[in-house]
């Protein structure tokens, strides 16, 4: 295992994932990234696959998109 940083574009879902997270839920982890930041790494493959954190880079497409509504 090893820690690196990718770029969210990056990264697929991985096509098995059985979860799936509601607009509610992804507002939760949206509010929650901008109160303490990602807290957990998301788990992906050699290839980019998402195995571990759909929702939480769900949520932070979203913030990503909202910052660029507000200019930020």
């Amino acid at each position: 295992m090893r820690i690196e940083t990718r770029q969210l574009a990056d990264l697929t879902p991985h096509p098995k994932n059985p979860r799936r997270h509601p607009p509610e839920q992804v507002e939760q982890l949206r509010l929650s990234l901008r109160t303490h930041g990602a807290q957990k790494p998301i788990v992906i493959t050699e290839a980019g696959q998402i195995l571990a954190g759909h929702g939480l880079v769900e949520a932070m497409l979203a913030e990503g998109e909202r910052s660029e509504e507000d200019g930020n």
